[in-house]
């Protein structure tokens, strides 16, 4: 298990919030999650929305847009 994951601009695209984590050993061994998790609902990128979510490729050019897209993708920093 990897305890300290710090940003290494060698490997990584972008930092990451670190947020929303829980210790799957300790959820295992109580067989419940911890309630006091923090439910930001900034954190699901609008996932209520259906058009925010990439759907099925009609052909191979549209699945190259689509793979474009995502490889091109950097998620908005806290001061935008």
């Amino acid at each position: 298990m990897v305890q300290i994951c710090e940003f290494n601009p060698e490997r990584d695209i972008q930092a990451v919030e670190q947020s929303g984590f829980i210790d799957l050993a300790a959820a295992n061994a109580a067989s419940s999650i911890p309630a006091g998790i923090a439910n930001q609902e900034l954190l699901y990128n609008d996932i209520e929305d259906p058009n925010s979510i990439a759907g099925r490729p009609s052909d191979t050019f549209d699945a190259a847009g689509m793979n474009k897209a995502i490889a091109g993708y950097k998620a908005p920093k806290k001061d935008e």
